[in-house]
């Protein structure tokens, strides 16, 4: 479904260490992390059998139009709908041996307490754009798929997705509301059940860096400091063609108040990065990283995986990334240095926003809708949502925020690295406060913003602005154009 979107989903292994060099931590008390209020009515913690799926109201309701009034737990006693003779197709790409694990756990119980079958359709990294094309041409979408909220957006402009209101319903009575940003929304009903989200961080190491970089003044002066021309540099600026680099990029945009696009006064959306105050913005984003690239490795074909190494390989002493994976390979590598590793938001200029990639769970209009929205509803109670968000700790952070105080989550931080500081994890989960995704740059969110990704231009005017020295006006006014016919294409 993604190509190298694939790229930011966390791979299992690298988060959950083996070995016995785990410690235990006391309960962190996370600040700003909201609260456990919504979680208070639940019958019981992590492994309640299924009972604990709401609030203990009265079963959620379909919350609008769209998905037939489907019900899907009945919170006083956790049943659930008889769906006996009914096969849920479940498409994902996350197929690593834990997840395929947990996906089979929650398989088996959902058909013992529905009567379903559950069709689990694991597919490799990068593989889910070709299979979901197969079962639309096929005309058999599945009923469950999870997907980055670009592809969210994009199918629901399209008229392809389903309603998700009773599972959406059912999280916010369980959770609370959802990181703002994480919904999609439109007439009134819900397209997206945010599951997760992987938001723009930064990692420096502690031992070379003569302090964090909160702001851009403050980035560069502290790799200058740091940087090293014959060995390891002050900063990685990331060039290969790669969503995480579009992140990356998007990153900074938004620190410094900057945006790719907006509606019209028609409702068209609108590439405006050489219009008015945007476009200063948007030329002072690509100074900053002009001037800033002078620290970092030429990194032309610097990909996700190149800037996930850079720290722990001593490429560099700071990277930027969507997520923990390099502090997370820094303590998977035993890099003596991992527990200098420190987490640090994203350098501000204008604006405390940042860009993350969220990931969503949906259905289609032309699936069992009301059997998907069950799917999701169950896998998503607490005993079993918990697991899953833990399978790759705080890379894939919580997309509600009262989860991240809830003892059980807390527990599972419990078993990570020495190397992991509770400032680090508290620093790490709060990436998520101020979080924008690309398609929500617009209201209604940009269905073509993952036309754009795919366009792969925002990396293109980075490395324009980097590697190839151009003038950041020039730059501006060049990419307005080709980005604008990328939307106009895609209408």
């Amino acid at each position: 479904m993604r190509d190298d979107e694939s790229e930011n989903h966390a791979d299992s292994t690298e988060c959950n260490r083996s070995g016995s060099s785990h410690r235990r931590r006391d309960v962190l008390k996370l600040a700003g992390a909201g609260s456990v209020t919504a979680l208070t009515g639940l019958a019981g913690c992590s492994g309640d059998g299924g009972s604990g799926s709401s609030d203990g109201s009265s079963g959620s309701s379909d919350g609008g139009s769209g998905d037939g009034g489907t019900t899907t737990a009945d919170a006083g006693d956790g049943e659930w709908p008889d769906l006996s003779g009914t096969e849920v197709h479940f498409l994902t790409d996350e197929s690593s041996e834990a997840f395929t694990s947990f996906f089979e756990r929650v398989k088996t119980d959902f058909e013992e307490d529905t009567g379903a079958t559950v069709n689990l359709d694991l597919v490799n990294l990068g593989e889910q754009g070709e299979r979901l094309s197969q079962l639309i041409q096929a005309g058999d979408p599945p009923d469950v798929m999870q997907a980055v909220q670009t592809r969210v957006v994009q199918l629901q402009d399209q008229g392809a997705a389903g309603p998700v209101n009773s599972a959406v319903n059912d999280m916010i009575d369980r959770y609370g509301e959802p990181v703002s940003g994480t919904r999609v929304q439109a007439d009134g009903d819900d397209y997206a059940v945010p599951c997760w989200i992987n938001p723009s961080g930064q990692w420096y190491r502690e031992d070379i860096y003569e302090g964090e970089p909160e702001t851009w003044d403050d980035m560069l002066n502290y790799a200058s400091q740091a940087d090293d021309p014959n060995g390891t540099r002050g900063t990685s600026i990331p060039l290969a063609p790669a969503l995480c680099n579009d992140s990356f990029f998007l990153a900074y945009l938004y620190a410094n108040d900057g945006k790719v696009c907006e509606r019209d006064s028609n409702g068209e959306v609108q590439c405006i990065i050489n219009e008015g105050e945007n476009r200063e913005r948007f030329i002072e984003t690509l100074e900053f990283f002009s001037d800033l690239y002078q620290y970092s490795p030429t990194n032309a074909n610097a990909s996700c995986s190149q800037q996930v190494q850079a720290i722990p390989t001593e490429t560099s002493a700071e990277a930027g990334y969507v997520g923990a994976r390099p502090k997370v390979q820094s303590v998977q590598q035993d890099k003596d240095f991992a527990g200098e590793v420190r987490a640090s938001q994203v350098p501000q200029n204008r604006s405390e926003q940042s860009h993350a990639n969220a990931i969503a769970y949906m259905t289609f209009a032309n699936a069992n809708v009301e059997a998907g929205n069950a799917f999701i509803s169950y896998m998503f109670q607490e005993e079993y949502f918990i697991d899953l968000l833990l399978l790759t700790p705080i890379h894939n952070n919580p997309g509600y925020p009262s989860i991240r105080e809830h003892p059980d989550y807390q527990t599972g931080l419990e078993n990570l690295d020495d190397a992991w500081t509770d400032d680090d994890i508290e620093t790490s989960l709060a990436f998520a406060d101020n979080i924008q995704p690309f398609s929500q740059e617009t209201s209604p969110p940009n269905p073509y913003a993952g036309t754009i990704y795919s366009s792969k231009l925002l990396v293109d005017i980075l490395n324009d602005a980097t590697i190839n020295e151009r003038d950041p006006e020039t730059i501006v006014e060049e990419y307005a154009g080709q980005i604008q016919s990328v939307i106009d294409q895609a209408r």
